[in-house]
């Protein structure tokens, strides 16, 4: 139950941050022309953005691994001592 909530509540913070950082280069987008001469485009390519995201979640994913072989190793580790 708590998991499927963390699931959520991260899916929602992520689509409301990118919203977030679009609305705000929209808004800010004629300064930085103005000022820097760069054009930035709000607008990203959706399949960059969903790869970007799926490349995280595997990372996270193979990263939170780590912690739990080091406890497996200890666990059996500390049965074979006893």
């Amino acid at each position: 139950m708590i998991g499927d909530e963390v699931r959520v509540l991260t899916v929602l913070v992520a689509i409301a941050c990118y919203l977030l950082l679009t609305r705000a280069i929209l808004l800010r987008q004629p300064c930085v022309e103005q000022h820097f001469a760069v054009d930035i485009s709000p607008y990203a390519i959706l399949v960059a953005v969903g790869v970007f995201f799926v490349i995280a979640a595997v990372a996270a994913i193979l990263l939170s691994f780590i912690p739990a072989i080091v406890a497996y190793k200890k666990s059996l580790l500390s049965g074979l001592k006893q």
